[in-house]
């Protein structure tokens, strides 16, 4: 088995607190967690990005 990295193990721990996986879930459900933890990344880079321009700006 393959060693996460640091960035690995925190990024699944994000996304198994935020959405965790349940059996029980119906197909929806689960399309709803993956396009929510999608939506959260892109949110996430965006604000990442924004936060470089305006740190370059403040500068």
């Amino acid at each position: 088995m393959r060693k996460k990295t640091w960035l690995g193990r925190n990024i699944n721990e994000i996304k198994q607190t935020i959405f965790p996986d349940n059996p029980d879930d119906t197909p929806s459900q689960r399309m709803g967690k993956k396009i929510g933890w999608f939506m959260f990344i892109l949110i996430m880079l965006c604000c990442s990005v924004a936060m470089l321009i305006a740190v370059s700006f403040a500068h």
